[in-house]
């Protein structure tokens, strides 16, 4: 059996042709963006101000929830919806987006008030925003969704942008 050094294994490998060379260099410059944050940057409240990254710090958010605003939270975390594979249909059990309906039919008015509380909590600490009435958007940046990241981003940032009354 023939020894073969390492360079000549690489260089079967990755089929480099004889007598070429195989350079590897390393780009200080940030990489392009993807479609989805890495899983560390949501949720853990790190950052970096210099790339103009941020996260929020979910266990602190919860934490620091009042009953009103954790009752509400709850309500749109159990009413996101699913995923569904646009060429199969298939639904995922696993993958939810932002967006989260809640059923409030069959609450009591001391729950409903509790909801209208805790909104102006929830709003108060930029976790979410109403799209309409009983249509929520988590913010991204909080909650990790699936690999519409960045359509549900720029969503959340159209529904929080103030918008001018007209006079």
């Amino acid at each position: 059996m023939k020894d073969v050094s390492s360079i000549q294994q690489l260089n079967l490998i990755a089929n480099i042709p004889e007598g070429k060379k195989l350079k590897v260099s390393i780009d200080d410059e940030d990489p392009t963006p993807t479609t989805r944050p890495a899983f560390m940057q949501v949720g853990n409240g790190l950052g970096s101000k210099k790339k103009g990254r941020h996260s929020m710090n979910y266990t602190k958010m919860l934490l620091g929830l009042s009953k009103p605003a954790g009752f509400l939270f709850d309500l749109i975390m159990d009413g996101r919806l699913p995923y569904v594979d646009s060429i199969t249909g298939v639904v995922s059990l696993v993958q939810f987006h932002n967006v989260a309906i809640t059923q409030t039919k069959g609450l009591t008015s001391s729950e409903r008030n509790y909801i209208t509380a805790g909104y102006k909590e929830l709003v108060e600490k930029d976790m979410v925003i109403r799209q309409k009435r009983g249509r929520y958007v988590i913010n991204p940046r909080l909650v990790i969704s699936g690999d519409k990241w960045a359509d549900e981003e720029v969503l959340y940032k159209e529904l929080t942008v103030v918008k001018p009354s007209s006079v």
